[in-house]
């Protein structure tokens, strides 16, 4: 397989891996009486304002787009990461931390099937395998097989459903700039348009952030930093060498290291089940490397196809 692939996939797992600390993250923000959607809203304008000052001082040329590209990022920063993380939210609210992870996770299979539709990326045998083994091993890593932790709502689902397309979105659009700005400048763009419509949304309620303790705010940094601004920033170079479906899969592994992390480092349990899902989701990442590697879709190449 080509240098170029394997650094797409490995750029794609290591912001599975950032994403990942998100649930981190969390469980120690709500230790503190935080609003979290004030936090998400902090969370895009650190970031933003971050890359933006290193992008001034290391390379000013990344600061720069094309005038007819500014639409294009005002929806991409407003559906793609604003209405993503509200989303999100929402129907964390309205259902459970299970069920919302498991609607979240449709969002892979949206990537493949409008890559297809708009970008021309091919839809074959292999890809709808690693897609299904991966959307299993994520339905079992969160618990989806426990009906107590199920708890549908139908604004919980509404809610999960957007925050599913409005990462679908966040992948196809992106993949559409990849080649023609650099990974740091499409982030930029993107969690900044993303922080101006939050911070729109929330208004004075971010005024109520500046009584929030110290330890809060290495948090709300520390999110901002990580799961935020670099994993969105390997994504994105991720899409510069491989196709949108494929990156999406292997960031399947999110929710697997997610569980890993809860239990090396909150003690929390992971059953036998979840176990079962990483392998799967695993399973579904190496039928794609294992494709480019020379393995070869006999159903796929009759067609003329390529995962």
């Amino acid at each position: 397989m080509p240098l170029h692939l394997w650094r797409g996939y490995l750029l794609a797992l290591a912001a599975a891996f950032l994403w990942a600390t998100l649930g981190l993250f969390g469980k120690f923000l709500y230790r503190y009486p935080v609003d979290p959607l004030v936090v998400v809203a902090l969370r895009a304008l650190i970031a933003s304002s971050t890359l933006g000052l290193i992008l001034a001082w290391r390379n000013p040329a990344w600061l720069r787009i094309r005038r007819q590209d500014l639409p294009f990022f005002v929806v991409y920063g407003a559906v793609g990461v604003a209405l993503n993380y509200a989303c999100y939210f929402l129907a964390l609210r309205w259902t459970t931390v299970t069920t919302a992870v498991i609607l979240l996770y449709l969002y892979p299979a949206l990537v493949v099937l409008g890559g297809a539709l708009f970008l021309g990326e091919s839809l074959t045998l292999i890809k709808g395998a690693a897609l299904s083994l991966a959307f299993g091993g994520a339905f079992l890593a969160a618990q989806g097989y426990d009906a107590s932790l199920l708890r549908l709502n139908w604004r919980g689902v509404l809610f999960g459903l957007g925050a599913a397309i409005s990462m679908a979105v966040y992948g196809l659009m992106g993949k559409q700039r990849a080649l023609a700005y650099a990974p740091w400048t499409i982030t930029l763009y993107a969690i900044g348009f993303g922080a101006v419509s939050l911070t729109l949304w929330q208004g004075p309620a971010l005024k109520g952030a500046l009584d929030y303790p110290w330890q809060v705010w290495l948090l709300i940094i520390g999110l901002a930093w990580g799961p935020t601004l670099l994993a969105y920033s390997l994504f994105t170079a991720a899409l510069a060498h491989i196709e949108a479906g494929q990156a999406s899969i292997a960031a399947m592994l999110e929710p697997v290291l997610a569980a890993v992390l809860a239990y090396a480092v909150l003690g929390e349990r992971v059953d036998t089940p979840q176990w079962l899902g990483g392998l799967l989701v695993l399973g579904g990442v190496a039928t794609l490397v294992l494709k480019r590697s020379g393995f070869k879709d006999s159903c796929a190449e009759s067609a003329g196809g390529d995962a």
